[in-house]
């Protein structure tokens, strides 16, 4: 009989904070493992965690009922990119992570359902 494979006994924050790169414009950036669109990912007690929910539930508690994390700092930057290759999706640093709406996170995105057709919707953020 195989025997299952040991689940890592470090909790996710332990993992999330022990890999992070800190840039000029104040984020906290992971450097580990991301999802294809761009947001990391830690394992632990079996199970795939998002870093930056991670962290804000770390900083400020669990994610209210009904609420997504908005990167305060992708919003703010008017000049970033789009999609899998933004740093901000990256982001841990807790002071750049806060719970909104999905329709506030969709609006904060400026995604073409609020006006900028530049921009498209970024799931998960």
């Amino acid at each position: 009989s195989t025997s299952p494979v040991p689940s890592s006994p470090v909790p996710p924050i332990d993992k999330v904070l022990g890999r992070l790169s800190f840039s000029p414009s104040g984020c906290w950036l992971w450097m580990g493992a991301r999802m294809t669109t761009g947001y990391g990912v830690v394992r632990a007690f079996r199970s795939t965690f998002a870093t930056h929910i991670v962290v804000y539930e770390f900083f400020h508690g669990p994610v209210p009922d009904g609420m997504e994390i908005d990167h305060v700092c992708h919003s703010q930057h008017p000049s970033c990119n789009e999609g899998s290759a933004c740093e901000h999706r990256r982001c841990c640093n807790p002071f750049h992570l806060e719970a909104v709406t999905h329709t506030e996170n969709l609006h904060r995105g400026r995604t073409i359902f609020f006006g900028d057709p530049n921009h498209t919707t970024r799931p998960g953020r």
